[in-house]
């Protein structure tokens, strides 16, 4: 089993609506994704590999970097992880308000 090698990042309030978006935006930007809960996926970028595993009952997605080009620091993978779950939450937020 592969280790973590960043910070591990949780975000709460994951349904499965969110999940399918996560995994549809993922494959349409180039990532391989392999597994069920948890997922592998190869984001074919900066040697960075991820592992994503959710909690239904809880509404919890936990995400580790698992591998990663020596030269990019786990900083800047983390915060693109968590800017990118903020926008997607934003605009559920505001489709949510619409209804």
């Amino acid at each position: 089993m592969r280790k973590n090698l960043c910070e591990m990042l949780s975000f709460e309030d994951v349904d499965g609506h969110v999940i399918s978006i996560i995994l549809n935006e993922l494959e349409s930007s180039g990532a391989e994704i392999s597994g069920s809960n948890p997922w592998i996926i190869d984001t074919y970028n900066n040697g960075v590999v991820l592992k994503g595993e959710w909690n239904e009952k809880n509404a919890l997605l936990k995400v580790s970097v698992i591998q990663k080009d020596q030269y990019i620091q786990c900083s800047q993978v983390t915060n693109t992880i968590q800017t990118l779950m903020a926008s997607l939450h934003e605009k559920l937020d505001e489709v949510r308000q619409a209804k």
